[in-house]
């Protein structure tokens, strides 16, 4: 599912078995100024990642056939540090934090996120890059977001 193709800024591909919300945070990212992407499952989701050659990929952890732990794993022994890898997941319990930063995720945001958590993760990815686009500490940053106000 593409959402744009040639915006500029980051190159980003939302992953969620959910098409509302992958079609929210791309939304989010577009009116941000990035190229955004979206996949709705992890098997599709690898397809993309060789289509689009995304710099961030942003992954639920829950999906059926792939979920988003195997496709970190996955896409960690395929391609290395490549990708910067974003958790975004309704579990926020310090097990699952583990095993996405096991699995080589670079961020773990837990839902409902939007705004400022997601914007966050353009801002860890910038700190990323300046880097070097060296592999961060082996802990994820944990990224929680509070409903925002209306």
């Amino acid at each position: 599912m593409e959402m744009d193709g040639g915006r500029g800024g980051y190159r980003i591909l939302v992953v969620d078995d959910h098409p509302d919300t992958v079609e929210v945070v791309c939304t989010l990212f577009l009116a941000l100024g990035h190229e955004a992407y979206g996949a709705t499952g992890g098997l599709e989701g690898l397809e993309m990642v060789e289509a689009v050659d995304p710099m961030i990929v942003v992954v639920d952890l829950s999906m059926p056939c792939l979920g988003g732990i195997e496709l970190a794993e996955r896409l960690r022994a395929k391609y290395g540090a490549k990708h910067y890898l974003v958790a975004l997941t309704g579990w926020g319990g310090e097990e699952d934090r583990r095993d996405a930063t096991l699995a080589g995720f670079d961020e773990y945001v837990v839902k409902p996120a939007m705004g400022n958590a997601l914007c966050e993760v353009l801002v860890g990815y910038g700190l990323h890059v300046a880097r070097g686009r060296s592999r961060r500490s082996s802990r994820a940053r944990l990224l929680v977001s509070q409903p925002e106000a209306t």
